[in-house]
């Protein structure tokens, strides 16, 4: 069950010389129960109770056991599709005590990309909900055939039920700092998907240098609104920067203002932190007017789309909240504005370490003139230097000095901050998910029959809505119907199309591709 990550990702790499400085020994595995944390303190809240950094690390301690009984050895990697519950914390931690490397699946993926990541990532095991809002992940796994066992966080059926693991007592061996520690996914989960390997060392240096750049300390409290499986909500400093600094954290089951305001007004003795998406931050301000929700001093981290200044001072205004702006990605680049910059609502702000090197280049890959615009490549100690094994965007994303090329597009002015506006390449970005056409196309394709593309037509409150393009001959179907098929095959939620555009034929470029710019222009002559 050895999956395909190496104890570091790239050896020849040697950034340790680089970013020594910055990094540490911390390791993962310390969460709950370092040195630092009193057992007796309140951990995580969620809507079903509290519990304290002592019973955690219990819970996890046993966890760990049950997984190593089922045969999970480190360096193994588990799959985890786990929404936002307390569950979600502590099957990381017992991966990290093992030594084994979690891989976050966000909870919206069905059969298609679950599939694919137990696969590419050989993984050992799969961990996953039982009946959540209404989906049977159990009927998901069942789907898939799985050789390797699958560990239920609720009624169990044929699995194994989580609450039931146990094992004899054990003495885990600690981790290199430079071993990856957990694998978060990139973009859309094609057929080789971009897995993105953080090591205890980059994502331990991430960690505490967030809360550091944002003066949270853990008087504070983290509430994760948006899936931990993003890297956002997991770790800038997010859930896992708040348990390492032995701070609270509450996990509301989701976004929306009736799910989360509830646990504000609960948890308000605190500081707050929280993460969203401008288009949540616009609903969040919206319902303020009619749903009692005090943000008086809470900081909003938004990022993941497009925003304007008026918005988010429209939002400050009503919450009573600091919004900071980012530019992050699960890969490691960070750049943000800090919560007392009189200018934070006009930009994305300065690197997090000023060991990161942000530079703007052009399509040949050379740096333009300060305020030009171009592509945002990025290296530094929180940045990998490569996807997780030998993945096809390993030789385009990265170049041999270390600079991860991002393909969003932005500049960096006179006063060093960046500036971000919209993606160099075809990638949709709807809400903060990231859809890559090629992923879905062969999916429509093979769902209605016909010849399709797909592209991200500009939206004000997503960033992106998702476009079908298809041929005339499938005049006869509706968004709906498309929706439903995808839906039966096992598509992720976010990824289904919001509108249906019937074509005579494909635009093609010069050299046979789809020609998605020609496609979205033709929108607008409707």
């Amino acid at each position: 069950m050895t999956g395909p990550h190496p104890a570091t990702p790239d050896p020849a790499r040697a950034r340790s010389e680089r970013y020594g400085e910055v990094w540490d020994d911390y390791l993962l595995s310390r969460l709950l129960a370092g040195p630092e944390i009193d057992p007796a303190a309140v951990a995580v809240h969620t809507d079903r109770g509290s519990w304290t950094y002592g019973m955690l690390d219990r819970e996890a301690e046993r966890i760990a056991r049950g997984l190593w009984a089922l045969g999970v050895r480190d360096r193994d990697t588990i799959v985890v599709q786990l929404g936002n519950r307390i569950e979600f914390v502590t099957v990381c931690v017992a991966a990290f005590r093992i030594g084994a490397v979690p891989v976050l699946a966000m909870p919206s993926l069905r059969a298609v990309e679950i599939g694919r990541l137990v696969d590419a990532t050989d993984a050992g095991a799969l961990v996953i909900g039982g009946l959540v809002d209404g989906f049977d992940h159990r009927s998901l796994a069942r789907s898939l055939g799985l050789r390797v066992p699958v560990v239920v966080a609720g009624e169990p059926e044929e699995f194994v039920a989580l609450s039931e693991l146990d094992g004899p007592d054990r003495q885990w061996l600690p981790a290199d700092p430079g071993d990856v520690a957990l694998v978060l996914l990139s973009g859309g989960t094609t057929d080789r998907p971009k897995l993105i390997p953080r090591t205890h060392q980059d994502y331990g240096f991430q960690l505490r240098a967030t809360a550091q750049q944002l003066g949270v300390t853990r008087d504070w409290t983290y509430l994760a609104a948006v899936p931990v499986a993003h890297n956002a909500a997991l770790g800038c400093p997010g859930v896992l920067g708040l348990l390492r600094l032995g701070g609270e954290v509450v996990l509301s089951p989701g976004p929306a203002p009736h799910q989360a305001f509830p646990l504000i007004g609960r948890h308000r003795r605190r500081p707050i932190l929280t993460t969203l998406m401008p288009a949540l931050l616009d609903i969040w301000t919206a319902c303020s007017a009619y749903l009692e929700v005090d943000l008086t001093g809470t900081v909003v981290e938004v990022g993941g789309a497009s925003m304007d200044r008026g918005r988010l001072a429209a939002a400050e205004a009503a919450l009573g909240c600091v919004v900071t702006r980012w530019f992050g990605m699960a890969e490691g680049p960070l750049s943000f504005t800090r919560p007392g910059q009189p200018d934070r609502l006009d930009h994305e702000g300065r690197a997090l370490s000023v060991l990161d090197e942000f530079r703007i280049t052009d399509a040949t890959h050379r740096p333009v003139r300060v305020g030009a615009w171009g592509q945002i490549e990025v290296r530094g100690p929180s940045t990998i230097r490569s996807y997780l094994g030998d993945h096809p965007a390993n030789t385009t994303h990265f170049d041999a000095a270390g600079f991860f090329r991002t393909g969003d597009r932005g500049l960096i002015d006179a006063e060093g901050n960046l500036q971000v506006g919209g993606r160099i390449d075809d990638l949709i970005n709807r809400g903060g998910e990231k859809i890559a056409p090629e992923d879905l196309e062969p999916q429509l394709r093979a769902a209605i029959g016909v010849d399709v593309a797909v592209a991200g037509r500009p939206d004000p409150l997503f960033g992106h809505r998702v476009v079908a393009f298809v041929a005339a001959d499938a005049a006869g179907l509706d968004v709906d119907d498309v929706r439903r098929m995808l839906r039966e095959r096992g598509v992720a939620e976010y990824k289904l199309p919001d509108e249906l555009v019937v074509v005579s034929s494909l635009p093609r470029t010069a050299i046979g591709k789809i020609d998605r710019a020609a496609l979205l222009a033709g929108l607008d002559d409707r």
